[in-house]
């Protein structure tokens, strides 16, 4: 499923996305990466639970019979009611990881952030020394589709983020690391 997972950009109206720019940015960005223009660039309670249905649309579209754990973090936006009621409702199984321990048991966390921020970076320099300006939504946002698509396409598997951290497959393949400090 990892191929068809929606990545989700979250922009406020007034600074990132601007109303005369974003039917055009929304228009021209990939099928699985959605821009969301809102008031903030924060998450909130609604784009949660649109997440919460992309995310159930994509995996009864591709994979029917999947079932999707739903690892989060305890910010108050995941644990919110509503979006744990839209959880079970839509067969997911939260999985939420405890406060102050996602630097050790959140995949994302451990496993994808750090590779993707510096290939971020890294793209975005490399972008400037060619002229692009600083702060220009319009030619950063290709270079985010471009890390998204390296970094969650089909040749990059991420299985071993779960098997490591004791998420999936037998607990004799988490890390010593993970079990050690448990």
């Amino acid at each position: 499923l990892q191929r068809h997972l929606p990545h989700v950009i979250i922009g406020s109206a007034q600074r990132v996305f601007r109303a005369r720019d974003f039917a055009r940015l929304f228009n021209a960005s990939p099928d699985n990466v959605i821009l969301v223009r809102d008031r903030t660039s924060w998450n909130t309670t609604t784009t949660m639970k649109q997440i919460v249905l992309m995310l159930a649309h994509m995996r009864d579209e591709h994979c029917p019979d999947a079932l999707l754990v739903f690892v989060f973090d305890t910010a108050f936006i995941h644990l919110n009611r509503e979006v744990l009621r839209l959880v079970h409702l839509k067969d997911m199984r939260p999985l939420p990881v405890p406060r102050r321990m996602t630097w050790m048991l959140q995949p994302l966390d451990v496993y994808v952030f750090s590779i993707f921020k510096r290939l971020l970076k890294q793209r975005y320099n490399e972008q400037l020394r060619q002229g692009m300006l600083p702060g220009d939504i319009e030619t950063f946002l290709p270079i985010l589709y471009g890390v998204i698509a390296e970094i969650f396409g089909e040749h990059r598997r991420w299985d071993h983020a779960f098997t490591r951290l004791g998420i999936a497959g037998p607990q004799d393949h988490m890390s010593v690391y993970v079990m050690k400090h448990l």
